[in-house]
């Protein structure tokens, strides 16, 4: 699971390669999930749920890190 600070060294490095156009897909990729799981982030629902506070065993983020992932796509919505 990324957690914060691992998630933002990521974000960072992402966001230079990309040269700050991210797209969904690619960053899914970068993060070696799919565009689903980082459509969920953004939301913060799966399948229509809100996200509990105890994480699934499989989630790939926690809970703080949501604000981090629609951060990447606040200015550049792709």
């Amino acid at each position: 699971m990324y957690e914060q600070n691992q998630l933002r060294e990521v974000i960072t490095d992402y966001l230079h390669e990309c040269h700050n156009a991210p797209r969904r897909g690619e960053f899914a990729q970068y993060l070696g999930v799919s565009r689903q799981t980082v459509d969920n982030a953004i939301n913060g629902t799966f399948n229509g749920n809100i996200y509990g506070i105890k994480p699934h065993v499989k989630r790939v983020f926690s809970n703080d890190c949501f604000e981090l992932v629609r951060g990447v796509f606040r200015t550049n919505a792709k």
